[in-house]
């Protein structure tokens, strides 16, 4: 089903709703941007420890997370911690969460959901009709 391209009617941070947001699937971002009061929420759920040295977020590989859930005209996009909790070899078991905040970057949407969600939702565009569909990605680890 396709959606609006600029509006999320609502997404989950960790089983807290957040209001309806502008957003945009971006597939020149890596992570997810994400309002600093929503990646801070996020950051407490999963008790995840600030990096100074790296400027990243992160968590025991082992933890067990929930998934990250955004809704979308009213449909469920969830993301596994599997998903936005990686492994980029900083070593000591630590991943990192592929969450950044957008509310220091100027000109950008509020949300902006790039590869962590585009690896597991595949988007379709409809440029005419100004809007994108999303269709769960198959992988076999997820």
């Amino acid at each position: 089903m396709a959606q609006e391209c600029n509006s999320c009617s609502k997404i989950e941070a960790m089983q807290q709703p957040v209001p309806r947001a502008d957003g945009c699937s971006a597939s020149a971002e890596s992570w997810i941007g994400a309002p600093k009061y929503v990646v801070d929420e996020i950051v407490k759920t999963t008790r995840a420890l600030y990096d100074r040295r790296n400027n990243v977020y992160t968590v025991d590989c082992t933890s067990t997370l929930p998934d990250f859930v955004i809704i979308i005209g009213g449909i469920n996009y969830p993301i596994p911690s599997t998903e936005y909790a990686i492994d980029l070899g900083l070593g000591g078991g630590k991943c990192v969460l592929t969450f950044v905040p957008m509310d220091t970057v100027e000109f950008r949407a509020p949300w902006v959901l790039g590869y962590t969600f585009i690896r597991n939702f595949c988007n379709v565009y409809d440029v005419q009709g100004q809007r994108i569909g999303f269709s769960r990605a198959k992988h076999n680890h997820i």
